[in-house]
C-alpha cells in the first residue's frame, strides 16, 4: 500500500514538473518575442527619424 501510495505521488510530481517547465518554456518564447518586436520597433522609429532628418534639410 505505501509503495502504490509512493508512485502515485511519483506520478504527481512528474505531472507537476512538466506543466510548469512547459510554461517556463513558454514564458521564454514570449520574452524573446516581445524583445525582438521591441528591437525591431526601436530601430524602425530610428530609420523614420533619420530619414526625416536627412529629407528636411535644405539643398
Amino acid at each position: 500500500m505505501r509503495e502504490a501510495q509512493f508512485g502515485i505521488e511519483l506520478r504527481w510530481a512528474k505531472f507537476i514538473i512538466d506543466v510548469v517547465s512547459d510554461a517556463y518554456g513558454y514564458f521564454c518564447q514570449v520574452r524573446f518575442l516581445w524583445r525582438l518586436a521591441r528591437s525591431c520597433l526601436r530601430r524602425l522609429c530610428l530609420l523614420i527619424l533619420l530619414l526625416r532628418l536627412f529629407f528636411s534639410d535644405p539643398i
